[in-house]
């Protein structure tokens, strides 16, 4: 894979993982509610779990470690050694026939 093509395959990973964390954090601020009854206190049994696509822990987990891998990627892409070992692996020229 040339330097190029990596680069922007990153990039288009590091920008899909951002939308969905911009996503899931307007989902979980505006549209799931917090808690169970009045802020939290009683009340909790009249409501019905809230779900859009999936319950609210879920979009937690999912918020959570779609932030983790976008810290690894970006902490990976951004060290200088782990850079060039990466691009020696992937983009190494190719010797023989």
């Amino acid at each position: 894979m040339r330097k190029a093509a990596r680069n922007y395959l990153v990039a288009l990973i590091v920008f899909l993982l951002a939308l969905f964390q911009i996503i899931s954090g307007f989902v979980l601020w505006l549209v799931l509610p917090r808690g169970r009854g009045y802020m939290g206190g009683r009340g909790g049994e009249l409501t019905t779990e809230a779900a859009f696509l999936w319950p609210r822990d879920t979009w937690i987990d999912l918020h959570n470690w779609v932030g983790v891998a976008l810290l690894v990627i970006v902490a990976l892409r951004e060290n200088p050694a782990t850079s060039r070992r990466m691009s020696a692996l992937c983009c190494a020229p190719k010797t023989g026939g």
